[in-house]
């Protein structure tokens, strides 16, 4: 039985610590598509490529306890397979063309002051997400004006873990598929028993035919914006304890990805899991993160791969390199973070407080995208009172289509899957609901508010399904 996504691998408790079953690659010839880069912004003040997303953490870490950011919103000329774009992207104050998005690096409890400058031409704000942050400071509330608009944003994060933030600007789908999105890592201070950190932010991109039936779906794969042949190799040696930090930022299509040799899931959406599970594949749905850790020996140098479900470019290569000077083995390091628990005590985990029913349905303006029949605008909000448990039931009544539903504000405790407990705790902000399939989950906002709640394909979220959770 292939097994391709976390909640079910660790609900059926396969034998072997969840190991999947080992699957055989795509049969992929070596990629053509190709991207070009300026090679010149390598070794940037902040010691990161547009390519390869290394946390340097002496370069990158500042133990101040306010951390000033000058981000910077600009067009860029992006060349992928040949052609050239214009593409809005998140920028440093120096216009350093990261392709994926300038990455922002905190400490817990460590305040972001964050200055954001938009010089395109569109109207635009930013969702920071998977952060549990004041109303204020976060998403679909706020606007910073084109053409030179700023805003500056205050918040002090009280946990850890990989996260991402991007426009939710409606249309969003037009505004992240053209670009507007960065990765964002809160450190753990295990986080520097890691000798080597990447970034691997992965997306598809429309170059030169749209895919997809119901949503905009890319035919050229990137990692960190480059495709093919371009994409950055990770070195590692027999001495290295490697952390692959996966952000899946496209809008609507999810990905399935095989690693060379086993690796051990550590963490989903920026929470630890419960229990760290080996594999070596696994599928990222739009919005969702996981965080994995590779460890390589062996006595002769090699060249690796991770690869995913299609030949569009993606390719990760590994260089392997064996050190005789090595003689420590490197092992796993448990998490200092925990999520916070939620005290629910003698409340009925079985019976939803809220039932969420994701469809779609043709009407005079087309397909629409609903939840409990009704499309946003309009669709049926949710009060909730802070620091009460719900039980959240999210059921998929299409039969064709998957949907990664996301909620602002806070993390969530998936309880059970098509009615199959967890046994081992899982949190997230976005969970994927396979077609004609159903989730409960365990939610307690600590903040006021309103928070969004929809499907990250971006193209089903402008179409109608999403919502408001209303906390007070």
């Amino acid at each position: 039985m292939i097994i391709k996504k976390i909640v079910p691998l660790l609900t059926l408790l396969l034998v072997g610590a969840g190991c999947t079953k080992k699957e055989s690659l795509p049969e992929n010839s070596k990629p053509e598509t190709q991207s070009t880069v300026n090679k010149t912004n390598k070794g940037s003040e902040n010691k990161i490529t547009p390519g390869l997303y290394s946390l340097d953490y002496p370069s990158l870490v500042s133990n101040d306890p306010i951390k000033k950011i000058d981000l910077v919103i600009n067009e860029i000329d992006y060349e992928l397979d040949g052609k050239t774009f214009k593409r809005w992207v998140y920028t440093d104050k120096n216009n350093t063309p990261y392709y994926a998005g300038m990455p922002l690096i905190l400490n817990k409890g460590q305040q972001a002051t964050i200055n954001v400058t938009n010089n395109t031409s569109a109207d635009t704000n930013i969702h920071w997400h998977g952060l549990a942050l004041p109303n204020d400071q976060d998403g679909p509330g706020l606007l910073i004006k084109k053409n030179g608009g700023t805003f500056t944003y205050n918040f002090t994060p009280d946990y850890t873990g990989t996260y991402w933030y991007h426009s939710h600007n409606r249309p969003v789908r037009d505004q992240v598929d053209n670009g507007m999105y960065g990765p964002l890592v809160i450190l753990d201070d295990t986080d520097k028993t890691y000798t080597n950190d990447q970034l691997l932010v992965l997306d598809d991109w429309v170059v030169n035919n749209e895919e997809g039936h119901m949503q905009v779906e890319g035919d050229v794969d990137t990692v960190n914006g480059l495709t093919g042949q371009d994409i950055e190799p990770i070195t590692v040696t027999n001495g290295d304890k490697t952390k692959l930090r996966l952000v899946q930022a496209a809008t609507a299509k999810s990905t399935t990805l095989y690693f060379p040799e086993e690796v051990l899931i550590t963490h989903t959406d920026g929470m630890p899991l419960e229990k760290p599970v080996y594999t070596k594949e696994i599928t990222l749905a739009p919005g969702e993160r996981y965080d994995v850790e590779m460890i390589l020996s062996g006595k002769q140098d090699k060249t690796l791969e991770i690869k995913n479900d299609r030949d569009q470019g993606f390719s990760i290569p590994i260089n392997y390199r064996y050190d005789a000077k090595q003689k420590n083995v490197p092992t796993f390091t448990k998490s200092t973070t925990t999520p916070k628990e939620i005290k629910t005590g003698d409340k009925d985990l079985t019976k939803p407080d809220i039932f969420v029913e994701m469809d779609s349905q043709m009407s005079s303006n087309g397909h629409e995208w609903t939840i409990n029949r009704e499309v946003f605008p309009d669709t049926e909000s949710f009060d909730l009172k802070k620091d009460k448990p719900y039980v959240i039931r999210f059921k998929n009544n299409n039969h064709m289509s998957n949907h990664p539903m996301h909620i602002h504000g806070a993390h969530f405790k998936v309880l059970s899957e098509d009615g199959v407990p967890l046994t081992d705790a899982i949190w997230k902000d976005t969970i994927d609901v396979s077609p004609n399939g159903y989730t409960d989950i365990l939610i307690q906002f600590d903040r006021v508010g309103e928070w969004m709640l929809h499907c990250h394909i971006l193209d089903h979220e402008d179409g109608g399904m999403m919502t408001t959770i209303n906390v007070a």
